[in-house]
């Protein structure tokens, strides 16, 4: 299941003061999930106001007891909605070191371009550090030579990766 970060936010604190200074620190408990990524591009993404962040749990249900619950993240951005399509950058997506290759991060992405798909075609952009370039092949992603327009985590050993649905 997929959940709002504010939603999430809002379960874990009732104090409207606790809850935006959580947002503003969200990217600390993002690290536990992608400790291969640059911290000051995790905070500069979370920070953006442009960018959406759902939280990924294995329960149908979360409320108040989270604890262990939430299981992955991604981060990404809308950048094209017309009637007939849709384009999206992922920024970044994330599964906990102790969860990794149990198909979670599968199931993350399926549950996330069905919530965005609705007849309409749809567009996934991404650029991808060397060690999740497989994970992204096997998802059908190809590499591309298109420009991303965003400032992105640019190594040597990023790749821009697509997908259409």
């Amino acid at each position: 299941m997929l959940i709002a970060i504010n939603k999430f936010l809002q379960l874990k604190f009732k104090n409207k003061e606790k809850i935006l200074y959580a947002k503003l620190k969200i990217y600390n408990y993002l690290l536990k999930f992608c400790e291969n990524i640059n911290v000051e591009y995790i905070k500069n993404i979370c920070n953006n106001s442009k960018n959406k962040i759902l939280l990924y749990t294995i329960n149908s249900k979360l409320d108040s007891n989270y604890n262990n619950e939430i299981i992955g993240f991604i981060i990404f951005r809308i950048i094209k909605n017309s009637s007939s399509n849709i384009k999206i950058n992922i920024l970044l997506l994330g599964i906990h070191r102790k969860m990794r290759f149990y198909g979670y991060g599968f199931t993350l992405l399926d549950e996330f371009v069905n919530m965005y798909k609705k007849n309409k075609k749809l567009e996934i952009i991404l650029l991808s550090v060397k060690s999740s370039i497989g994970f992204y092949v096997k998802n059908g992603f190809t590499l591309t030579n298109t420009k991303l327009k965003e400032n992105t985590e640019t190594t040597d050993d990023c790749k821009i990766m697509i997908k259409i649905y």
